[in-house]
């Protein structure tokens, strides 16, 4: 049995730009990018851009994650929390835990849950 790593971030879509700013201000580690193919509803002439910011999930930024979702008055569509696993190795049958920090923020938060292969 071939016990893999796994990587736990959340993300948010749908954000404006005060908002991904202010996740990047507020917490250590963020990313955030425009999502090209999605604009806000603000003119034809001059739209908006949407932006998606993703940070790890660790246990000390639950309560500002949390924080964020409330002040920005989020949606639970917004918010979604990505499992990255290791593509598996030829030859062996991978397992890989979920971490007990997903369940922790699942509890606070009940968005969805993305598992994703590297």
């Amino acid at each position: 049995m071939n016990l893999l790593t796994t990587y736990v971030s959340v993300c948010f879509s749908g954000l404006t730009k005060l908002q991904a700013l202010t996740l990047n201000k507020e917490l250590a580690d963020v990313d955030y990018f425009p999502q090209s193919d999605c604009h806000a509803p603000s003119t034809k002439q001059n739209p908006a851009p949407i932006y998606t910011a993703i940070l790890p999930l660790r246990s000390e930024v639950i309560d500002d994650v949390m924080s964020f979702y409330i002040k920005q008055q989020l949606t639970i569509e917004q918010c979604r929390i990505q499992i990255s696993i290791p593509t598996q190795v030829s030859g062996t049958k991978p397992v890989f835990t979920v971490p007990p920090i997903v369940n922790h923020m699942l509890i606070h938060l009940n968005c969805g849950l993305v598992v994703m292969t590297e």
